[in-house]
């Protein structure tokens, strides 16, 4: 059902494990019952803001050429 249980706190996280079994052509057979627990509106405001914060966070960066020059050029 797509519900990842991680067992190696040292091994992948659920997120990198999730990837690595999609790649493999591991999908669920059925969606989570917990699904329909959720509140859509709730999860659609997150996502939202999820967006939002990582575009605050681009438009403040530098440009990549600027940021090798200030912290990777060689000695």
């Amino acid at each position: 059902t797509g519900r990842v249980v991680v067992y190696d706190k040292e091994g992948f996280n659920v997120p990198s494990m999730v990837s690595l079994l999609m790649g493999l052509g591991v999908v669920p057979k059925q969606d989570d019952p917990l699904i329909d627990a959720m509140n859509f509106d709730h999860l659609l405001g997150h996502l939202a803001s999820r967006r939002d914060a990582v575009a605050r966070v681009v438009k403040a960066m530098p440009e990549h050429a600027q940021y090798i020059s200030q912290h990777c050029a060689a000695p």
